[in-house]
């Protein structure tokens, strides 16, 4: 199964919207057809195969943490997480990031796309408010 950029991010800014000082529930789309109907959820949802793999691979890179409640996993955002979140939130700053990417070629981390957005957040802070800074 291969990483899904756009859902790995999807996912973190699904996570950091949850209200819940506990962190956003899943739970195994498999479990649906085994005695879990899909309203027994107080909060959170179910996730398919590919989400559950993404999230997997997003703990593995440090931006989530997770702790398994019997048939539930609670995810909240680490600090890396948060970081990449506000890097990456406005969807034209992300929109432009895979167009880098594109244009680079080959494979890229999380980590790489985390650091490009935060150069065109950089490049637009000194066109619009002729700032030069470091992020």
């Amino acid at each position: 199964m291969k990483r899904d950029l756009d859902l790995q991010r999807n996912l973190l800014l699904e996570v950091e919207g949850c209200n819940d000082l506990d962190g956003l529930g899943f739970v195994a789309e498999a479990l649906k057809g085994h005695g879990h109907p899909e309203g027994y959820l107080e909060q959170g949802r179910f996730m398919n195969e590919v989400e559950e793999y993404n999230l997997k691979k997003l703990e593995e890179a440090g931006y989530i943490s997770t702790a398994f409640h019997g048939e539930f996993w609670v995810v909240n955002l680490t600090h890396a997480g948060h970081e990449f979140v506000d890097s990456t939130r406005d969807n034209g700053i992300w929109d432009k990031t895979k167009t880098a990417l594109v244009q680079f070629g080959g494979s890229v981390t999380l980590e790489g796309a985390k650091v490009v957005a935060s150069g065109i957040v950089k490049a637009q802070i000194k066109q619009r408010l002729g700032l030069d800074i470091e992020l």
